[in-house]
Order: C-alpha cells, then structure tokens, then sequence
C-alpha cells in the first residue's frame, strides 16, 4: 500500500509541475524559474546525500587531482 501511495504522490507532483510551470511563467522569468529549480533541487540532493553518507565532504578530492584511468 505504501508504494501505491508514493507512487501516486509522485505522479501528482509530475502532473501538477505543467499546471503550476505555466502558471509561474506569467509572472516570472523562465530563466529565473528554471534557475530557482534547479537550486532547489540541488539543495535537496546535497541534503541527501550528505544523510546517507554517500559523499564526504571533508575528505573530498578535487577533480584535477584525480587519477586518469583511460583504456
């Protein structure tokens, strides 16, 4: 029952986001909307990421330092 329930919670947030873009656009700026989301998101996948402990942050190594292991 608990993944119908989310299931169907994530097809209403998809369904509403058309709704809700048009919406938005009369008032704002696309590039500010698209902007706002992706920051949005990003918050929230750094958020989660940093719960599950996937991602380091104090130990991270810069990409340019990383070895390249090309074949």
């Amino acid at each position: 029952m608990r993944s119908y329930l989310l299931l169907l919670f994530c097809a209403s947030l998809y369904g509403s986001n058309f709704v809700l873009g048009s919406l938005l656009l009369q008032a704002f700026p696309a590039l500010h909307l698209s902007a706002y989301r992706h920051a949005v998101s990003s918050v929230f996948l750094l958020v989660y990421l940093k719960i599950i402990e996937f991602i380091n942050f104090s130990e991270a190594e810069p990409f340019y330092n990383r070895k390249k292991n090309f074949r």
